[in-house]
């Protein structure tokens, strides 16, 4: 189907309709070119017939509109690759997943934050407002903190882009940490409702039930992460529902600092411990 001037629709076997537009550049002797649009009704008759003007425009200085159009798509395959996203994906799989011991977080961080901002713009077109903006957007959820990770991840992905030679500036690098929040101690004592707050979401999380119960032993034993993973089948008792660490200075500790209530809910989730690693 024509629409003049070279213009026309190109219905191939399956159905699918194209936009084509055959021309000559050298006048009526001269080899016929046939350069694509795309898809119809993707674009539209008009944006057809203006796109048809653009290439008539272009045959009349002697140029190819299919070279151009090739070079276009070349233009940007070559953006994609140099983006913010292909390069993370890059230094994710090269670097974060093989020397960092927990890349999740990593990758929740490029993922919900970084990309969704500047996972499109080029590596080396990436400014310290931009930073600043993807900061300020998590610090308006009231996560402080979470804003200075985010920065110490983008500040590590153009460390990484500056030695692959991506750019020669890193823009996180040049935000200080306190301009973004103030790092605070992890020796902070949590109140009974934190507490409640931080049991809810364990159990309310989709993670699977013996690493709930292993957190709220956590919390109700007191002792550190490491020292419970590491706990040996010999210093738990299920019988008399006891966890009791071979560390006598922790025995002590543990003598003076439990309460009774404390200690009964403790045997009710180790005792939940033990069924849900037999059922797994």
């Amino acid at each position: 189907m024509s629409s003049g001037g070279g213009l026309y629709v190109d219905v191939q076997p399956t159905g699918k309709k194209v936009w084509r537009m055959q021309y000559r550049l050298g006048g009526r002797g001269s080899k016929k070119e046939r350069v694509t649009l795309g898809e119809c009704p993707a674009h539209t008759l008009g944006q057809a017939r203006l796109w048809r003007e653009q290439c008539r425009a272009m045959i009349a200085h002697g140029q190819f509109p299919a070279a151009a159009r090739q070079a276009e798509r070349e233009s940007r395959s070559a953006h994609a690759a140099d983006s913010v996203a292909a390069f993370a994906n890059l230094w994710y799989s090269d670097i974060v997943s093989r020397t960092n011991s927990e890349p999740r977080n990593i990758r929740r961080v490029l993922d919900k934050d970084v990309l969704p901002a500047i996972g499109d713009k080029p590596v080396a077109e990436v400014t310290i407002p931009d930073i600043l903006a993807i900061t300020d957007a998590v610090k308006a959820r009231g996560a402080d903190q979470m804003a200075l990770q985010t920065r110490n991840v983008i500040k590590r992905l153009y460390a990484y882009a500056i030695a692959r030679g991506k750019t020669r500036f890193n823009p996180a690098a040049a935000i200080e940490a306190r301009i973004i929040a103030t790092a605070r101690s992890r020796d902070v004592a949590l109140s009974r409702a934190e507490i409640g707050q931080l049991l809810r979401g364990i159990y309310q999380s989709s993670i699977r039930r013996p690493y709930k119960l292993a957190l709220h032993l956590l919390v109700l034993c007191m002792v550190r992460k490491g020292e419970l993973i590491g706990a040996r089948w010999e210093e738990i008792d299920f019988d008399k529902a006891e966890y009791r660490t071979q560390r006598r200075e922790m025995l002590q500790w543990w003598a003076d600092l439990v309460d009774a209530q404390i200690e009964e809910r403790r045997k009710v989730v180790i005792g939940r411990f033990r069924k849900a690693f037999q059922a797994a």
